[in-house]
């Protein structure tokens, strides 16, 4: 369960890839007379990646947590923002069992695997594509709901609309948590990539920045892109940034009279 994970082990493993993926080249499409645009991306090819991650127990937990402390609805969002997330990343999943499940329950299919179904996708260039696009999304829609909810609930505690990019954010998350666990919150290596790997896939083009070569744990780069595979979002990056959350819900059940 991931309430109970070791954060600190999570801190010592410098490593975004448990399984590993593979380069493909592929033709994004024809956008003139004669130019085709060509893309170096990064995909899986186990079926089980794109496998569900969602996970109900720990938002079980983290909804006791809050239970009577004021800050469910900031707790909702999260939920449903990872909810989501969680659905559309699992949709190529979902698809490709579909289509082997519909067929095998009409006619038996013989000698072949759902893999094998999987790998005769893989040989359409648009569903690999998609699964480039999927994973990217994916990771920055988590990371977001990681934001807004650490950024709600401080607003709530606080009294305050409170942006990240405001003068005084860190230091109303000290104040408010404490040094240590606004650290772990906001500042350890883990949180500040992964947040510097989201601005560089929306704010350039996907493109590797220079602050984001000089931080560590990095994710894959190739050419100067940054590359995000599935295994990053179902088994790496979901687990370890959700991670920090019940590390702050000792302090919120310390604290319920304060924000009730």
């Amino acid at each position: 369960m991931l309430l109970d994970i070791d954060i600190q082990t999570w801190n010592n493993t410098i490593c975004f890839f448990p399984c590993l993926p593979s380069f493909q080249t592929v033709m994004l499409g024809n956008f003139g007379a004669a130019e085709i645009a060509l893309k170096n991306i990064f995909i899986e090819n186990d079926i089980s990646s794109f496998a569900d991650f969602h996970d109900t127990e720990w938002f079980a937990g983290l909804f006791d947590a809050v239970d009577g402390s004021g800050l469910e609805a900031p707790t909702d969002e999260l939920a449903s923002h990872w909810w989501g997330a969680s659905r559309s990343f699992v949709l190529p999943w979902l698809y490709v069992n579909g289509i082997y499940d519909s067929i095998d329950n009409t006619v038996s299919i013989i000698e072949k695997s759902r893999q094998d179904l999987w790998n005769e996708f893989l040989e359409v260039n648009s569903f690999k594509v998609s699964l480039w696009k999927i994973a990217e999304g994916s990771f920055c829609a988590i990371y977001y709901a990681y934001e807004n909810f650490l950024v709600r609930i401080l607003s709530e505690i606080t009294g305050k609309h409170l942006r990240v990019t405001d003068r005084d954010f860190n230091k109303e998350l000290i104040r408010t948590y404490g040094q240590v666990l606004a650290n772990r919150f906001w500042t350890t290596n883990f949180i500040s990539v992964s947040r510097e790997i989201r601005n560089c896939i929306t704010h350039n083009g996907g493109k590797v920045t220079k602050r984001l070569l000089n931080m560590k744990p990095l994710p894959m780069i190739e050419n100067g892109d940054v590359l995000i595979s599935a295994s990053i979002i179902r088994l790496g990056f979901c687990m370890r940034v959700f991670a920090r959350v019940p590390l702050g819900m000792g302090w919120i059940r310390s604290h319920k009279s304060c924000v009730a």
